[in-house]
């Protein structure tokens, strides 16, 4: 029997976000869609591609809200504010610092099953993330913004170049503002932040001006 078309069960697209060379999917059953990966960054427990969407189990009662995809991790934010991450880990855009896979002769930093960032889960729940090719911005809903990953072009708003990260063992940035901070977007090494005042912030490679 013919196993029946996920997007056939679907009546209303609330938000999609792309990143290559994966894809999400966020559905009004509030479910994860995936499929093609790399480094775990499917959140489906291995490395395996995937030719039509799978649904992502870890995540599948969890209400998932939002969503954002690097190059090679992905974040989601459930309906309480709580993050998830998983991924590439090399550069600790996930938040996590892991012992490396070998697959022949190389190592990956891979995070296979989305896990939840306690940092954010109790007092700074989180209401806007985006993720860039190798750095991951957040907004917690008291209008913290903590940008860690990599910094090589000062994407992470620290004259440190190198990584930063969510945990009391590795750095990460937190950045305050006088305005309220509405929404955060990544590029691929940059970042903006706008405020509720309507004013923009910008850091990060600057090459194209």
């Amino acid at each position: 029997t013919k196993a029946a078309n996920p997007f056939l069960l679907v009546q209303s697209l609330a938000s999609c976000m792309w990143s290559r060379p994966h894809g999400l999917t966020i559905i009004m059953l509030e479910s994860l869609q995936f499929w093609m990966q790399r480094s775990g960054q499917l959140g489906l427990e291995d490395r395996e591609n995937r030719f039509q969407p799978t649904l992502v189990q870890a995540l599948s009662y969890k209400g998932i809200a939002k969503i954002s995809a690097g190059a090679g991790h992905c974040f989601a934010i459930d309906n309480l504010g709580v993050a998830y991450s998983w991924g590439a880990c090399a550069d600790f855009q996930t938040g996590f610092h892991v012992e490396p896979i070998r697959e022949g002769n190389i190592l990956k930093h891979c995070l296979e099953r989305p896990t939840m960032l306690e940092e954010f889960a109790i007092g700074a729940l989180v209401k806007e993330i985006s993720c860039g090719v190798k750095h991951t911005a957040i907004v917690t809903r008291n209008s913290r913004l903590v940008v860690f990953g990599g910094n090589q072009f000062g994407q992470c708003a620290s004259e440190e170049t190198g990584h930063n990260a969510v945990s009391d063992e590795l750095q990460y940035t937190n950045i305050g503002f006088d305005d309220e901070i509405e929404s955060v977007a990544c590029g691929a090494a940059h970042t903006l932040v706008k405020t509720a005042e309507g004013k923009l912030f910008a850091f990060g490679l600057n090459d194209k001006g």
